[in-house]
């Protein structure tokens, strides 16, 4: 029963962040379930989610989609995210774990000290490179995130584009997880029955973060933007840390 009351409560909280900040679904709904289930099972369980909720927003923000923004950072995702998959068989949950949330932290530190608001040239080359580390990070823990989204926010002002973008770029990242992630063999029908039970609870928190999302001016986007990654990267640094 605590195990149903846990989960529903990382959906209902990770899906709000999601509908409130186009993305943190993953970051939010692992570093809670993790305390109930392993690494594997609950990206097989998630995944299906986060597709759906990143079409869902493509949709919504469809005018403003611009594949010339993201293509560089798909082409060097790939690579990554291979990489990161080896490290999701080969490496101990607890070492991916306090890496992702140093990273976390060390992003909320740096936008705290200095706004990001633009890259040097070239930018490809940092696209790039933000789309290698986020092809690791997604291989391994399902959280492509955070070098991405340092990225556009480093060259994108509109809260818009910029969920969009990030909504393009993780749909299509998505689509090329799936090629190392079948070969695992992480997803299974059952876990789909189980997407279905918990269903409502992603609907109801991913609602409720859209309506509030009208609502948030620019400037308080950027702050609750930072301080949800922070949170984020020191929750799950602490857990691992103690787990280890």
């Amino acid at each position: 029963m605590a195990s149903v009351v846990i989960t529903a409560f990382a959906l209902i909280l990770s899906s709000f962040v999601m509908g409130l900040t186009g993305f943190g679904f993953a970051m939010a709904a692992i570093s809670i379930m993790s305390l109930i289930a392993p690494l594997k099972n609950i990206i097989a369980f998630i995944f299906p989610y986060n597709v759906v909720m990143n079409v869902f927003l493509i949709l919504r923000l469809h005018r403003h989609i611009s594949l010339k923004r993201v293509y560089v950072q798909l082409l060097c995702f790939f690579p990554g995210a291979v990489i990161g998959s080896y490290f999701l068989i080969n490496w101990p949950d607890d070492v991916l774990k306090m890496f992702v949330g140093i990273t976390l932290i060390l992003f909320c530190l740096v936008s705290s000290k200095r706004p990001l608001s633009s890259v040097a040239s070239p930018r490809n080359v940092w696209a790039g490179l933000s789309g290698f580390a986020g092809g690791i990070l997604g291989g391994a823990l399902y959280m492509p995130g955070p070098p991405v989204i340092m990225y556009h926010a480093a060259t994108q002002k509109d809260r818009f584009l910029f969920t969009v973008e990030l909504q393009l770029f993780f749909l299509l990242g998505n689509v090329l997880l799936l090629i190392p992630y079948t070969g695992m063999d992480l997803f299974s029908l059952g876990g789909l029955k189980q997407n279905l039970f918990y269903l409502p609870c992603v609907c109801i928190g991913f609602i409720s973060g859209l309506l509030v999302f009208k609502s948030v001016p620019n400037h308080l986007f950027g702050k609750i933007t930072t301080l949800l990654i922070g949170a984020l990267g020191v929750g799950i640094f602490l857990r691992a840390a103690v787990q280890g």
